[in-house]
């Protein structure tokens, strides 16, 4: 991965009336990352052309393992309205020499219900002006979404209307959490560090991957497995991904599918449960008594590889009653 800066840009429309709209959570988010690196915003109107098109502030996000400061990052939020938000982006990205990959779009989700948070590279635009500019501007895709979800709008309501109202009383009760969460959702991406968002796992893996100078034969990836059942282990190296998110993204960041997998079963759902649904629950109280032995089972197989060697490892699980 390359040392250079990152672009995080918050989407939103420019004044007070539309600040504390849902469609404005991604200035908001800016907002929260500027105050965590006690910076403010100034205008970036001469490298944008005569007149400011967004405000920016250049920080170090984060702290990196030994209490070095994070990586250089141009936080920004475009002042132009959100459908022409593309020409901000473009312009920054190219004045700072910052890739498509390394472009992160903070922006409101009406697919995401409120109060969660997703990440993702690329893909469609949903409907999402902004994105759907900033795509043009770019010429690719390809750049990392932070994706704070509002929920969609009751009844009837139009999208476009929700979206430009402020939220819920109710709603800005928790809003300052979603905020912090969305915040730290960018600071794991910049830092490199594996996240609970398992879209986006494998540039983390890439990058820890290269700095450690580990080739992927010796990288093993620990992860849950739908097609083995729960309170079981199984092995193995390469193969497909299974529909896994996270592995799948590796893949794609590794440029190989040849690394060992830990599969940690925890079965299939129950009924018509949708698979994506039930693995972003809870283990049941029942599941949650054997859990530890699990976990320790999985420790062990890691160990087992480590130590031994993954024909090894893979005899003495395979072959466990």
């Amino acid at each position: 991965m390359s040392d250079g800066p990152w672009l995080v840009v918050g989407l939103g429309n420019p004044g007070p009336q539309y600040a504390g709209n849902r469609h404005n959570v991604g200035h908001m988010v800016l907002d929260e990352l500027a105050s965590r690196c006690s910076a403010s915003f100034g205008s970036s109107g001469g490298l944008l052309g005569r007149r400011p098109q967004a405000v920016t502030a250049d920080v170090r996000l984060g702290v990196l393992p030994g209490g070095a400061p994070g990586p250089r990052v141009i936080l920004a939020k475009p002042t132009t309205y959100m459908n022409v938000s593309g020409g901000p982006v473009a312009a920054l990205s190219s004045y700072y020499s910052v890739p498509p990959e390394r472009v992160i779009m903070v922006h409101d989700e009406l697919d995401i219900p409120f109060d969660d948070v997703r990440l993702k590279r690329g893909g469609g635009e949903g409907g999402h002006n902004g994105l759907r500019d900033t795509t043009k501007a770019l010429g690719t895709k390809d750049y990392i979404r932070v994706r704070v979800g509002v929920g969609r709008p009751p009844g009837r309501m139009d999208a476009a209307d929700f979206v430009l109202r402020d939220f819920s009383t109710a709603e800005r009760k928790v809003l300052p959490f979603l905020l912090d969460s969305a915040a730290d959702a960018v600071e794991l991406v910049v830092l490199a560090k594996p996240t609970t968002y398992m879209n986006v796992s494998g540039g983390p893996v890439a990058a820890l991957a290269s700095y450690y100078s580990v080739p992927p034969e010796r990288v093993i990836m620990v992860h849950d497995e739908l097609d083995i059942p729960f309170d079981d282990v199984r092995l193995k190296r390469g193969g497909g991904e299974g529909g896994h998110n996270g592995l799948r993204d590796t893949t794609k960041a590794l440029g190989t599918k040849d690394y060992i997998r830990v599969r940690v079963g925890v079965g299939r759902p129950p009924g018509r449960m949708d698979a994506a649904d039930f693995v972003l629950r809870d283990f049941s109280t029942a599941e949650r008594k054997v859990l530890p032995f699990l976990l320790d089972s999985a420790a062990d197989a890691v160990e087992a590889v480590v130590l031994e060697g993954l024909e090894a490892a893979q005899l003495k699980f395979h072959t466990k009653s």
